[in-house]
């Protein structure tokens, strides 16, 4: 990119990564039952508590430090992902504790997903997700660099665009302080959103984990389940994650 963007720090409060996803091959939804790793593919590689309606826009506030995923040129890159380690590392966040190992973090455009009739972005059209899971239980941990009083994300808006409906995963994040210690947390159960049972879209939210007294939020870890029954069954392997924003504790 012509313009890397600065480690986070204290004095980066206005930072954002854009990264865009253009041009993929789209699947189709059967029965709303189809899942991610069907769509990229198993062994797919890739390049290198508060709830709220999502924000309409990119502009941090305060002392928040906003990364948000709209505009690197991926067309080139084979299946049209990218790699989220090289840009979530130039903010100062690392991927940790990859389960399955085999699996990998990764940023991808809407269209890449039952081309773009699934999911309908609120602030970009590119989400960070986890593949090769295996549509197992699956998990990751983004490692801060500094620590935060603290972190949300955005779960996009899922709809139904055929009677087949839409799914997600379930899913839970983790809030964990220096030491590993979980201080807080948000989830959401197995979505399942049916046009013959009245539901037509599930709106997008913005979820909000706080840092308790004085101990700061050093890592996030999601945990995602596709599964119902033991069997996969979510329309993705794991949780759709539009935009994270990192809070500073005021001094």
């Amino acid at each position: 990119m012509a313009n890397q963007p600065k480690k986070v720090s204290s004095n980066s409060s206005r930072t954002q990564i854009v990264v865009a996803v253009i041009g993929v091959v789209g699947a189709v939804i059967v029965a709303g039952l189809s899942n991610w790793d069907k769509i990229v593919g198993k062994n797919t590689s890739i390049q290198s508590s508060t709830v709220m309606s999502a924000p309409e826009t990119d502009k941090p506030q305060g002392t928040e430090i906003i990364v948000g995923f709209a505009g690197v040129d991926t067309a080139a890159a084979p299946g049209h992902l990218v790699a989220a380690d090289p840009y979530l590392h130039q903010m100062g966040i690392s991927i940790e504790k990859l389960v399955p190992e085999g699996s990998q973090v990764a940023l991808i455009n809407n269209l890449a997903m039952y081309r773009g009739r699934a999911a309908r972005p609120t602030t970009s059209q590119n989400f960070l997700t986890q593949i090769g899971t295996g549509n197992a239980l699956a998990s990751f941990t983004l490692k801060f660099s500094e620590s935060f009083v603290s972190v949300s994300f955005i779960r996009p808006v899922l709809y139904a665009a055929t009677e087949s409906g839409i799914t997600h995963p379930a899913w839970s994040a983790h809030a964990l302080d220096v030491n590993g210690r979980e201080i807080s947390s948000h989830r959401e159960e197995l979505t399942r959103c049916l046009p013959k049972k009245n539901c037509t879209e599930v709106p997008a939210r913005s979820y909000i984990l706080r840092a308790p007294g004085f101990d700061d939020i050093s890592a996030i870890r999601f945990v995602s389940d596709p599964r119902l029954d033991g069997k996969p069954f979510a329309a993705f392997s794991a949780i759709l994650i539009e935009r994270l924003t990192m809070t500073h504790r005021e001094k």
